[in-house]
């Protein structure tokens, strides 16, 4: 039983890594094309302005994620 839970908890935070990578990506392809319809990557929009706290959020989240996996190693 301890092993579905194991395989769970990896699928999911497989899925969250994927979707940080497509949020990275669009918001790159968001800024470009703001950029060629409106002559500058960011205008603090509210849209722009929650796709950054959200990209934010993963990145925080990915990062713990990482550094707790490299303290349980060095123990």
């Amino acid at each position: 039983m301890k092993c579905i839970y194991i395989y769970i908890y990896v699928c999911i935070c497989m899925y969250v890594c994927i979707i940080g990578i497509f949020l990275t990506i669009d918001n790159i392809s968001r800024a470009v094309w703001a950029n060629e319809a409106w002559g500058s990557y960011w205008n603090w929009d509210p849209k722009e302005t929650w796709a950054f706290i959200t990209w934010t959020i993963f990145a925080i989240y990915l990062h713990t994620r990482k550094i707790k996996k490299l303290e349980y190693r060095s123990v």
